[in-house]
């Protein structure tokens, strides 16, 4: 509510009755019966023709942390509905659309070090990784050239100032203390 995101009138008609939900890697004995309501709707619609989960879907969902909740889970079982090849979803199905699991945030690099297309730990250089990498640079040095000013900084890189904090989170850039 400081921030102006949410407002407070609203937020005072919403807290007559406080409910707390815990996060979906919190409460995993969920994620079976959830996955398999999911799955029903989306047969309802047409969408599959699969009924049931494997014993190894069903493991890999209950060992994903879900950071989207059910959302991402149910967004999860409908790209597993259509691509299904039978009417149980498979392991191998399930491993085929999750997500790696999320990594902590990128280390810093020098800028020098993108440039000269230096390769990746290991010698491994993907294109992912290596766009990740030029993008955090880019971003730093025009924080530094602008002293962490974020509205110069958003103007200089043709960025809304909104997108441009988007960015700084998702690459884990954090102004300095």
């Amino acid at each position: 509510m400081a921030s102006g995101a949410f407002r407070q009138d609203l937020y005072y008609r919403l807290a007559v009755l406080p409910i707390v939900v815990p996060a979906l890697r919190d409460r995993r004995e969920d994620i079976a019966a959830l996955a398999a309501c999911f799955l029903d709707e989306a047969r309802r619609e047409g969408a599959t023709r699969a009924r049931g989960f494997s014993d190894g879907a069903i493991a890999l969902l209950q060992g994903h942390d879900f950071p989207g909740n059910v959302r991402e889970l149910r967004n999860l079982v409908e790209r597993l509905a259509l691509g299904a090849a039978g009417e149980r979803l498979t392991e191998e199905e399930t491993r085929a659309v999750l997500p790696p699991p999320a990594a902590g945030p990128a280390p810093p690099v020098a800028p020098s070090a993108v440039r000269s297309g230096a390769p990746g730990p290991a010698g491994k250089s993907k294109l992912k990784d290596s766009l990740r990498l030029a993008e955090r640079a880019i971003l730093l040095e025009a924080l530094e050239r602008n002293r962490w000013q974020m509205a110069r900084t958003a103007r200089e890189l043709g960025l809304e100032r909104s997108h441009l904090y988007r960015k700084l989170k998702g690459l884990g850039i954090r102004p300095p203390d």
